[in-house]
């Protein structure tokens, strides 16, 4: 029997378990959970034969790069962090192993282009969150007329909360790294109930944006310029409202908050391509709404919440000791790198 690995993480971007869960719909069962920043360091029992779904963001470290011959990798929804864009990533291993797995599907043109010019078969696939499917039911259980700000600078704050009697929700896409695995993923469903049931989302995130979008969830992407952000939404521009962020600020009307246009449809197409692709490679798709009808959002986050077990009266959130030892360990005297402490 066919066996299948999902990838996991260990960044401060909840984003990254959000990739996951993307992934899951197209898995059958899970057999192993695969490192991202290691996956040549992945061994299967008696070296088995192990599909991947390999979308995410890429590669903190190119020398643990290419993955390991026990996986059996899809490449799409690809992303490849722009300084390693460079002949120095595409040693001949590597090459050789885009190669045997090509095309590569990749989450935007500029990592497209650059691995069509080094002679590999790749193409724009847009992001595997596209696939996200929402939850009617769920939004009519859930009336929440709220505004979901995602990461925006504290002048675009302002301006919003001037332009509303909405109640306006505040989060970040980073998050507490001490969290369990399974914690993280509990946080990242909460998460995905912010943006599904959100009257409005409005962000500098590209995966904020998808999400929405995914969830046809009305949003609004502010560009702030910053250069980074552009090589990352290379070809995703279009499936979702840009504003810059002067526009937004200086004209309400670019981008009515209170009375939200919908999104493009152009995400639609990009979907469906991934949909076909990925059921083709495991032969399986739940097509279930990621999001069911009897989640509950308060259990999600009662469940990741630690509180002080030995004085159970006052009940005060707070993070472990041992948690806080080890964070600091890692950090400070082994030198761990924010990806590393999985």
């Amino acid at each position: 029997m066919m066996k299948y690995g999902l990838l996991k993480t260990g960044s401060y971007n909840i984003g990254d378990e959000i990739q996951c869960i993307a992934s899951k719909r197209f898995l059958p069962h899970i057999d192993y959970y695969v490192n991202r920043e290691y996956t040549d360091k992945f061994v299967s029992n008696n070296n088995e034969k192990v599909k991947l779904i390999m979308n995410h963001w890429w590669l903190h470290q190119n020398k643990h790069f290419p993955p390991s011959k026990c996986l059996v990798p899809l490449y799409v929804s690809f992303h490849l962090k722009y300084p390693l864009r460079t002949a120095e990533f595409l040693k001949k291993d590597v090459k050789e192993h885009f190669k045997k797995y090509e095309p590569i599907g990749c989450r935007d043109t500029g990592t497209a282009s650059f691995l069509k010019k080094n002679g590999i078969d790749a193409y724009f696939s847009g992001c595997l969150t596209t696939t996200l499917l929402p939850n009617q039911s769920l939004k009519n259980k859930f009336i929440s007329d709220y505004i979901l700000c995602v990461d925006v600078p504290d002048k675009i704050l302002k301006e919003i909360r001037k332009r509303t009697n909405k109640r306006v929700v505040v989060i970040s896409r980073h998050q507490q790294i001490c969290l369990s695995r399974e914690q993280r993923m509990k946080l990242a469903y909460f998460t995905l109930f912010l943006y599904h049931n959100a009257a409005c989302v409005i962000t500098i995130a590209l995966h904020a944006a998808i999400l929405s979008t995914a969830f046809q969830t009305p949003v609004c992407v502010i560009d702030n310029g910053d250069y980074e952000r552009s090589t990352r939404f290379e070809g995703l521009e279009k499936l979702f409202n840009n504003v810059r962020i002067d526009d937004f600020i200086k004209h309400p009307e670019v981008y009515d908050i209170n009375n939200p246009p919908s999104n493009p449809s152009t995400y639609v197409a990009i979907r469906d391509k991934l949909v076909k692709r990925c059921k083709d490679f495991t032969g399986y798709d739940s097509n279930q709404p990621t999001l069911g009808d009897d989640y509950n959002p308060i259990l999600d986050i009662a469940e990741i919440m630690p509180f002080d077990k030995k004085n159970t009266r006052n009940a005060v959130m707070y993070l472990e000791k041992k948690d806080v030892i080890k964070s600091f360990v890692d950090r400070i005297i082994l030198r761990k790198q924010r990806y590393d402490f999985i």
